[in-house]
């Protein structure tokens, strides 16, 4: 079944290569036609001779900035919608923005939902659509939602652990629209033996598939969500589990850091996860276990600068929605500047007050904690142990991921009991905890 965009034409403007690299491979999955632009001038002249459906113009542009190119395609071409967005816009410029026209606004960095979803509401809310082509039943598809779901895959590597995965999973399933878990055993086989052969073999790692089945199925009337099988048999897990991310269109992978390996599994490497990520335009979270019972009942997520901390503050919201928890705490940490602490507390404020804001979370829901420390690592893994359940994004400066970590993968334990979920969403300009992870492996 086609999506219910299929055929429109999305005009992509923004002058870095990657951004519109990930935006027409995001627009192509849907079904849509996207058209490329490097800035202003290049868009209105593409829109001067070319029918288009929809337009997605960042606001920071060479030449003719944002703003501006805005005001002129609201004035030449007023029944194209357009979608504004920034990775550096405050809340006037956004306002600025919907000012002069646009219909919607989006801050880098987004998630490939995020664009589908945004796409799909401005498109079906245009007079002007279908423009060039789609049909009258795929624009009415298209004020329903997603015709098809987006999963949240699982991957399952330890029957033990796989009901508190599930979990993990089923609390980001619920953001998206007719979405689902897919419970996943991928299964590494050596070369010398066919795939054939391995599925069909008794023991070994076929027993070990059924276990973690058996626990998926006795896990799933919990979930709320519903609960799908899919074992990869495969010579290569980490190129199998990003071919199926692809063909699936899947939103997020949850799996487990460090899991105890039975001898038959293969798990997939820190740098698999992160290839994974970067070629299926998904988030991976990567769940390291505390050393007591998984159950989250106070949720803490890190924030800073980073665009990353958006991501972990998004997927700490959910599972805290998932416990039904009054309050998700948000903390940020920093080192003393030359102004009061007062100024120091009120500027540790505003940004973790951003951070909700693009994180869509309710202010109220959220309680915040500003540390000015001079070692603020330290302060924050200090603070940490007040927690159960901890959620970080994947950019982090060094400091703190060897606070967070230790100088080796396994002594996270001597600095904090709880649950760490490290969330690694699909933006990589700034140096990661996995790429951490992918030095100690290498």
């Amino acid at each position: 079944m086609s999506d219910p965009l299929d055929g429109l034409v999305v005009l992509v403007v923004d002058d870095e290569a990657n951004i519109r690299k990930a935006l027409r491979q995001t627009l192509d999955r849907t079904g849509a036609t996207p058209v490329l632009a490097r800035d202003a001038e290049e868009a209105i002249a593409h829109i001067s001779e070319h029918a288009v459906d929809l337009i997605l113009l960042d606001l920071r542009l060479p030449g003719i900035d944002g703003l501006e190119t805005l005001s002129i395609l609201q004035r030449d071409h007023p029944d194209v919608p357009v979608v504004a967005f920034s990775a550096h816009a405050s809340p006037e410029v956004a306002a600025e923005a919907v000012k002069r026209g646009a219909v919607d606004f989006l801050e880098k960095p987004f998630a490939p939902e995020q664009v589908r979803a945004v796409v799909r509401r401005a498109a079906s809310s245009s007079p002007s659509y279908p423009a060039s082509g789609a049909t009258d039943a795929s624009a009415a598809l298209a004020e329903s939602g997603p015709a098809s779901p987006w999963p949240v895959v699982v991957s399952l590597t330890d029957p033990k652990t796989a009901p508190d995965l599930l979990r993990i999973g089923a609390s980001m399933a619920k953001e998206f629209d007719h979405s689902e878990i897919v419970a996943l055993c991928a299964i590494e086989v050596p070369m010398q033996i066919s795939l054939q052969q391995a599925a069909e073999l008794e023991d070994g790692p076929r027993r070990w598939r059924d276990a973690v089945m058996q626990v998926a199925d006795e896990t799933a009337p919990d979930l709320g969500v519903d609960v799908q099988h899919k074992t990869l048999w495969t010579h290569g897990a980490s190129e199998a589990v990003r071919e199926f991310m692809e063909e699936k269109d899947a939103a997020h992978l949850v799996m487990e850091w460090e899991p105890e390996k039975p001898e038959e599994a293969e798990k997939l490497t820190p740098a698999d996860v992160k290839a994974i990520a970067r070629h299926t335009e998904s988030e991976v979270s990567l769940v390291k276990f505390g050393r007591g019972e998984f159950d989250p009942r106070k949720v803490v997520a890190l924030a800073d600068d980073r665009p990353e901390a958006i991501w972990a503050a998004r997927r700490a919201w959910s599972m805290v929605r998932q416990v039904g928890l009054a309050e998700l705490t948000v903390l940020h940490a920093r080192s003393p500047s030359d102004e009061s602490p007062a100024a120091d507390e009120r500027a540790g404020r505003r940004l973790v007050e951003r951070v909700l804001r693009d994180a869509t979370i309710p202010p109220e829901k959220a309680q915040v904690r500003v540390l000015v420390d001079r070692e603020p690592h330290a302060a924050v893994v200090r603070a940490l142990q007040e927690f159960d359940t901890a959620y970080v994004g994947a950019s982090s400066r060094s400091g703190l991921a060897r606070h967070l970590f230790g100088s080796l993968l396994d002594k996270v334990d001597d600095y904090f009991e709880g649950t760490v979920v490290v969330v690694q969403g699909p933006t990589y300009d700034t140096r990661t905890i996995i790429d951490e992870l992918v030095e100690h492996v290498t």
